[in-house]
């Protein structure tokens, strides 16, 4: 049996057509898997950046801490102050969002590290409140560690 070229490129054509639309039926429910997968993992994103945040701050806000009662310069205290109004700031707006309930730990930890360490920096001004500004750093070293491990069992939990 012998095809025309013209036989042969509609033939061609046709199972072209039909791999084409079979690749699209069978991709069809994958791709609606795949959309489903990424909503369930958008807002786990935004939690974890959210705590990374979070976690960026304190840090900046301990190594300024250490910064100012090393040198003890006006300098130093300002960028610790700074860095602390950045804190309130973060926390202030995130205690407005309601869909980030899960985040509310580490929020409240953060909330008393501020507190802890705008104590701090008030006792340091006062040279006579040495045994405060002692009691004080230590409340506020272990406020730091508190927020560490709140931190990794936030994420120890959202990546199960």
């Amino acid at each position: 049996m012998r095809f025309s070229i013209g036989q042969k490129i509609f033939y061609g054509f046709s199972i072209i057509i039909l791999i084409t639309v079979s690749i699209i039926l069978l991709s069809f429910p994958l791709l609606n898997k795949v959309d489903e997968l990424s909503s369930q993992v958008l807002p786990l994103s935004r939690e974890v950046s959210i705590s990374q945040s979070y976690n960026e701050i304190v840090r900046a806000l301990e190594s300024k801490i250490e910064l100012y009662l090393v040198l003890g310069s006006q300098d130093a205290k300002e960028e610790a102050l700074l860095v602390l109004a950045q804190l309130d700031q973060f926390s202030n707006k995130l205690s407005i969002d309601k869909d980030l309930e899960s985040l509310r730990g580490i929020r409240m930890l953060a909330e008393q590290i501020s507190n802890a360490a705008g104590t701090l920096i008030a006792y340091i001004n006062k040279k006579e409140a040495a045994y405060n500004m002692n009691r004080r750093l230590l409340e506020t070293v272990d406020r730091f560690k508190n927020f560490e491990e709140a931190q990794k069992n936030f994420q120890n939990q959202k990546l199960k």
